[in-house]
């Protein structure tokens, strides 16, 4: 074999080959250490990616917890104010009312009254009855009702 070796050596093609042969070890050891870079990462990837798991697991279980807490505040209503709750107390024993006669039943300014009777407008407690001739004049909305019959403000 030696023999062999030395006439492939002395051939100017052998030294193309030899060439060719070094070029072919040195990209095998470049993807060598390329792939070991690859797998350092995908280990560091998947650890990442196991943490990142973690952590939706946890963002899902908050995001539940938070989804019971205002199921459970809706069902049961905000707890209102004293001018709130006897506003609503009036408008369950009346179908309407309008803000005069609120501020005076509730002797307050009817600044307060108007004020009251937009936080509830906000919060879908009452409704507005809108009347160019007339003044306006209140009524309860449904999520009133709840509230009224929950917090049993309603008059026997």
């Amino acid at each position: 074999m030696g023999f062999i070796t030395e006439m492939l050596q002395e051939l100017p093609l052998s030294a193309v080959l030899k060439a060719r042969l070094e070029g072919l070890e040195k990209d095998y050891s470049t993807l060598q250490t390329e792939r070991d870079i690859v797998k350092s990462e995908n280990v560091r990837m998947q650890t990442d990616n196991q943490a990142l798991r973690r952590q939706l697991q946890q963002c899902h279980a908050e995001n539940q917890r938070l989804d019971q807490e205002l199921k459970k505040r809706d069902s049961h209503g905000l707890t209102l104010d004293g001018h709130s709750e006897v506003i609503l107390s009036l408008l369950c024993s009346r179908d309407t009312a309008e803000v005069k006669q609120i501020a005076e039943t509730l002797g307050i300014h009817p600044v307060e009254a108007e004020h009251a009777l937009d936080k509830l407008l906000k919060t879908q407690h009452v409704d507005a009855h809108y009347n160019m001739i007339y003044p306006t004049k209140y009524s309860l909305a449904e999520k009133g009702r709840d509230y009224v019959v929950t917090h049993k403000l309603f008059k026997s």
